[in-house]
């Protein structure tokens, strides 16, 4: 599959910016977020840009702090 905008780095303290998935991933991301759209869009979105989401941590997370994410 064929990412967007694939990711890079560049070396810290070298004054340049670093991109990680370009700006249409977080313009994509951003009303699934707001709207509360179902989390499939979620997982195709990431999927899309070639990303692998780890949210095995979540529940220990919410347990911990009282929060629900």
């Amino acid at each position: 599959m064929s990412v967007p905008f694939p990711p890079k780095v560049v070396a810290a303290g070298e004054g340049k910016t670093v991109t990680l998935f370009g700006v249409g991933y977080f313009e994509k991301l951003a009303p699934i977020l707001a709207e509360h759209r179902p989390a499939a869009e979620y997982y195709q979105l990431a999927e899309d840009y070639g990303i692998t989401i780890q949210d095995d941590w979540i529940e220990e997370l919410e347990r911990t702090y009282g929060v629900k994410l």
